[in-house]
């Protein structure tokens, strides 16, 4: 309970430094719950704590925010860790399998003190000097051992072996984990664990508590277990009477004490009765009382992997995943691998295999599917395995065990908990400023759900919902908050990537988020809040190649668009679904696009969209050796991108008429085009237009012979690539140092650029590069003499280049067919490919005309045909020198090399 306010200050200050909770108890060594309870004021920290605290952020205890030490507020003192020497205990004769380091027995760090007993209780058990021998006590509300065993937990169960012989008595060793965890699963196999007996040889005692154990009863019974006479227990009152008595009793023995399902500090620190031969493992749902609990011998259970997830209903309900792992993996996916949820599916799905019918099981499986029904398997509670949180009649389900929780909640938490079940589910984790936007609450809720074992903490302050906390809380969401929540995160998504929307990284951090919020304004009809959005965030998909995510959403903003007569909304999503389909080298669809978004454009007077349209159709024009009528389509472009005085818009048209200058050879004003735009898009900070220019300027030096110069702008290029996600960028830049591997003839270096590049290209589907890389890794093969697999590779490379049909492409690998039948001396086909290549040359492109050339020159050259050879390497020479090409060398020493041709 809160007895002072939050204290507000050092929330402020930690929050100026830049530190989540978890950043600042790190550097104090203490847990982030503690920091939670600083700043919510339920906890007034230690001196030496306030000393850390004033040193780090440089402030009196005043300006921290903690006044006088309020009487009324729980200190933390008991709390500060103390060093003490190892218990001298009789645990390293225990029959566990120590490593040589655990042996060693480091000195651990005391938790929290235990209750203050009474000083006068009587004991008449312990009127002789000499201790008594007893029969072992185990507990027999300890509940039966797993069946079948527990999946996933071996390991864990092993280090808790060795916990229990290297941690010191007095100590507790916490267990935490959501409901449906199986904490108490663990901790029930550890206690029947036949090493662990063997060590705790004088028993076991088992405390189930829940939200309201009755301690009289409990304490009655290990009264008993532990042989004290009515006589004794009948005149006990209170727990400290109980607490002293019973430690009296147990006294050397060495017995293990199992608090099972603890919610308040106080009983669970009730239940610390051990004596120094004892141990004490707590299991609970609320990280803060284990962080309590214990200082350093805390432990979370985390989910089972989709591997143990699938072991685990198989065990339970073998045969139902067979052959087909995928409904077993999706429904592992569903329910986030909770132990409890699969166990409960796993028990659900063997019943309907008893029928015997294959059919009751598939429709099993595909119920299965909805998260109401998964959360509503419930099976009957059996006296020995009663849950402690739930009440005798009650039946086990994930809705029943997580309704114990939601109980706790006020109201208010209660509905921020219900709303947060909008944001996405873990494993995708949301900023804090999310979920105070869409829940429209204070940070204070959000750690009362921490605190609550509902929500999870990350690094940064970011959170995560588990995916069966999730469908819980949004089963219980009522359809007006959804729509008042969804309201208000769209707005905020909207002006966030207006914001944001050249930070990639943030981009991609928040996507999942993102995505939820569209989603939520195309269920709930917000029109034009979705029109705005999708076409804020289409360009972060299109730039990351996650073509399906985007078409999906743009489809739906234009459907929107349509629906409210919104001319602007239908030209930027055309724009936007067109500047896709050329992505995807769908030229056709991709100018269909273009050119209805510009008659809108223009009706509406949207010139920058206008600018944008034709930068986007001058693009495929280049693409298509139009030349000609890509220049004028850019010209106009520019002109339109000056009078906006737009320089991200003249970056993008300047850039894009670089590459028809260098296609038509005038390498000089390419050259200085792309400097210019370098220098604008480092001005304005546009790291995706820096990297590719900086793939241009790479490729117009290493064209002219300075591979080292070409080699440095590919490595910083595909840096920056790699850091902003461009995965067009990147396939490019793989290709271009893979090349410049191949040049040098480091060809497997050569071989991993292009494998890896093609297989970005083959995840984002982008035929012109899956087809280039396809023919250089071919190219490697040939000039290894590897003919059968460099002819694999060209055959899948002239298909796809066929269906993209841009000149450029079929010229590549027609260029490289060629030189595959020289090598196999099949002249008439290598001339072939050599003149089909020359018909698909571009007009005014002499990069290709020059290479065309020069493979029929060798042909000509390998049927001795010399003067026919010279001719045609001298063409294809005057355009290499032209274009201040580097391989210019390499065909005038071709030349030199040609027999004299006589008069």
């Amino acid at each position: 309970m809160r007895i002072v306010g939050p204290n507000d200050q050092l929330r402020t200050l930690r929050k100026r430094r830049g530190l989540a909770r978890k950043q600042l108890a790190e550097m104090l060594g203490i847990s982030h719950f503690t920091i939670g309870r600083w700043e919510r004021g339920e906890l007034f920290p230690s001196t030496v704590m306030l000393d850390r605290l004033c040193t780090l952020f440089g402030c009196s205890p005043l300006e921290l925010g903690f006044h006088a030490h309020p009487a009324s507020v729980q200190s933390d003192e008991l709390a500060t860790p103390t060093t003490e020497q190892p218990a001298d205990s009789a645990a390293s004769s225990a029959p566990f399998e120590l490593s040589p380091s655990a042996a060693a027995r480091p000195t651990i760090q005391t938790p929290l003190s235990t209750l203050n007993v009474g000083s006068d209780v009587p004991f008449v058990a312990a009127a002789s000097s000499a201790l008594p021998l007893y029969e072992p006590c185990f507990d027999p509300t300890i509940p039966l051992r797993v069946s079948p065993a527990l999946v996933g937990r071996a390991e864990l169960q092993a280090m808790l072996r060795v916990r229990f012989q290297m941690s010191r008595a007095g100590v507790f060793i916490a267990l935490h984990g959501l409901p449906g965890m199986g904490k108490t699963a663990l901790a029930s196999t550890l206690s029947h664990d036949e090493a662990v007996r063997a060590h705790f040889s004088d028993g076991v005692l088992w405390a189930g508590l829940g939200p309201h154990p009755n301690l009289q009863a409990l304490f009655n019974r290990w009264g008993t277990l532990l042989g004290l006479p009515a006589s004794v227990t009948g005149n006990l009152s209170g727990v400290e009477e109980w607490s002293k008595t019973l430690r009296q009793a147990i006294g050397q023995r060495k017995i293990l004490i199992v608090v099972d399902d603890a919610w308040q500090l106080e009983e669970a620190l009730a239940c610390k009765i051990g004596g120094e031969q004892c141990r004490h493992l707590v299991t609970t749902r609320f990280p803060s009382l284990a962080a309590q609990l214990a200082v350093e011998d805390v432990v979370q259970l985390q989910e089972l992997n989709e591997t143990e997830g699938i072991a685990l209903i198989n065990t339970l309900a073998p045969g139902v995943i067979t052959v087909d792992e995928q409904p077993g993996l999706e429904l592992v996916r569903a329910v986030g691998g909770l132990p409890l949820a699969l166990t409960l599916i796993g028990n659900y799905l063997r019943s309907q295999q008893e029928s015997g019918e294959e059919q009751r099981v598939q429709s099993a499986l595909r119920l299965l599917k909805d998260m109401a029904v998964r959360l509503r398997i419930s099976e009957p509670q059996h006296p020995s395995t009663r849950h402690s949180s739930l009440p005798a009649d009650t039946p086990l389900s994930l809705l029943s065990i997580i309704a114990a929780t939601d109980q706790l909640l006020n109201t208010v938490v209660r509905t921020v908990f219900y709303t947060l079940s909008l944001l996405p589910a873990k494993p995708e984790s949301f900023a804090e400023e999310m979920a105070l936007v869409l829940a429209d609450c204070s940070a204070d809720e959000l750690d009362q759900l921490m605190d609550a074992g509902l929500l999870e903490c990350t690094v940064g302050d970011r959170y995560l919902l588990h995916q069966v906390i999730a469908d819980y809380a949004r089963l219980h969401l009522s359809e007006e908050e959804k729509g008042r929540s969804g309201m208000r995160l769209i707005r905020y998504i909207i002006e966030y990537l207006k914001q944001h929307r050249k930070d990639h990284e943030l981009l991609d951090r928040e996507s999942s988020t993102i995505l939820t919020a569209l989603e939520l304004a195309y269920t709930l009809e917000l029109r034009a809040e979705l029109i705005q959005a999708v076409c804020a965030f289409a360009p972060f998909l299109i730039l990351r190649g996650f073509y399906g995510q985007a078409d999906l959403q743009l489809r739906r903003a234009y459907e929107a668009a349509e629906a409210l007569n919104d001319d602007g909304g239908r030209a930027h999503t055309l724009l936007y679904l067109g500047d896709m389909a050329l992505k995807q080298s769908s030229f056709t669809e991709a100018e269909k696009y273009l050119q209805d978004s510009l008659l809108l454009a223009i009706a509406t007077n949207d010139q920058g969209c206008v600018c944008d349209v034709l930068t986007s159709l001058g693009s495929i024009a280049w693409r298509m050796g139009e030349y000609a009528q890509a220049e004028e389509i850019l010209q106009k472009g520019l002109q339109v991108a000056y009078a906006l005085e737009s320089h991200e818009r003249q970056e993008h048209v300047l850039k894009t008429l670089g590459l028809v200058y260098m296609s038509r050879g005038d390498i000089d004003r390419s050259a200085a085009m792309m400097r210019e735009v370098l220098a604008l898009a480092r001005q304005v900070g546009d790291r995706e237009q820096e990297c590719v220019i900086l793939s241009n300027i790479g490729a117009l030096v290493g064209e002219r012979g300075d591979h080292a110069q070409a080699e440095e702008l590919f490595d910083e290029a595909l840096q920056l690539a790699r850091q902003i996600g461009h995965r067009e960028q990147t396939c490019v830049l793989l290709l271009n140092l893979g090349n410049l591997s191949k040049e040098h003839n480091n060809y497997e270096q050569a071989k991993n650029y292009f494998d890896e590049g093609l297989q970005l290209a083959r995840q984002i589907r982008y035929p012109e590069w899956i087809s280039v890389l396809l023919c250089d890794l071919g190219s490697i093969f040939l000039m290894q003499d590897d003919a059968e697999q460099a002819e694999h590779y060209l055959n899948e490379s002239l298909l796809v280049a066929r269906q993209v049909g841009r000149p450029h492409i079929l010229c590549n690998v027609m260029q490289q067919y060629g030189y595959f039948y020289l090598a196999q001396q099949q002249y008439q086909q290598a001339e072939a490919y050599f003149r089909e290549m020359l018909q698909e040359v571009p007009d005014g492109d002499q990069l290709w005309y020059a290479f065309a050339h020069y493979g029929l020159g060798q042909v000509a050259e390998a049927l001795d045909n010399y003067s026919e050879a010279y001719r045609l390497g001298e063409i294809a020479l005057q355009n290499l020198v032209m274009l201040d090409h580097g391989h210019a060398r390499a065909v005038r020493s071709w030349l030199e090399d040609l027999p004299e041709v006589s008069e």
